[in-house]
């Protein structure tokens, strides 16, 4: 199994992560946390751009302080049994006040999270992805885009940025 520590300036593989909770979804993942099966790191992942079919994406991803995603799945599992690789979060109505509670909760767990470490392009966090990354140029760009953020680039506007 690959492992995240693997990871350089670029690398290109089968995903090491085995466990995502997906907290946004639009066709596809928009955003989670992710887990690496090989030593246990957890990252909290937003998109960042899509190619024209939307099924191409860019993730940036933050390192999570020891024990968050262990958290968040605990938190979680008391809307339903985890259902991984890819465990989708669905909220049967957007205002629920238990929805409310529980986005509070994710939302601190999730609040160690570092910044942007890698941008991963796949069509989910756990297929086969090529990571990039950050060096200055990318984080430069990444500071004029709060994360997550309700528009989605195109994934042709970062191709210079990523060698694609």
């Amino acid at each position: 199994m690959n492992c995240c520590l693997q990871f350089g300036a670029f690398w290109e593989g089968d995903s090491p992560f085995d466990r995502n909770i997906v907290l946004g979804y639009y066709d596809g993942p928009t955003g989670g946390v992710v887990r690496c099966g090989a030593c246990g790191k957890g990252y909290k992942y937003d998109i960042v751009a899509w190619d024209a079919t939307q099924e191409i994406r860019l993730y940036a991803l933050c390192e999570l302080a020891p024990g968050s995603f262990d958290a968040v799945e605990e938190l979680l599992s008391a809307t339903g049994t985890p259902r991984y690789p890819d465990w989708v979060i669905l909220w049967s109505t957007p205002g629920d006040e238990l929805r409310l509670e529980f986005e509070t909760q994710v939302n601190t767990a999730l609040s160690s999270a570092a910044q942007v470490a890698y941008l991963v392009l796949g069509t989910t966090p756990t297929s086969t992805i090529r990571v990039h990354r950050v060096n200055a140029r990318i984080d430069e760009l990444l500071k004029h885009r709060p994360l997550p953020n309700t528009r989605i680039d195109s994934l042709e506007d970062w191709k210079s940025y990523l060698d694609i």
